[in-house]
């Protein structure tokens, strides 16, 4: 499990060109509470064709919840 959760550490680093925080500075507090972190044994998954079909319709309403 420890090797799952530092594969999520790695993939919480900021990627290029966007504006970035040293993690070094917060690297204690990811690290102490690693033991928090929970992967799902078996991640839901979505069908292509269903996220074609609905793309629109869930960024509409994810824009709506956002904006309000």
């Amino acid at each position: 499990m420890l090797a799952r959760q530092h594969l999520l550490l790695h993939q919480l680093r900021p990627f290029p060109g966007r504006i970035q925080i040293p993690l070094q500075r917060h690297s204690h507090v990811l690290r102490r509470n690693l033991h928090r972190i929970h992967l799902p044994a078996e991640p839901v998954t979505v069908d292509p064709a269903n996220i074609e079909a609905h793309r629109d319709e869930w960024l509409e309403a994810w824009t709506e919840v956002v904006l309000r």
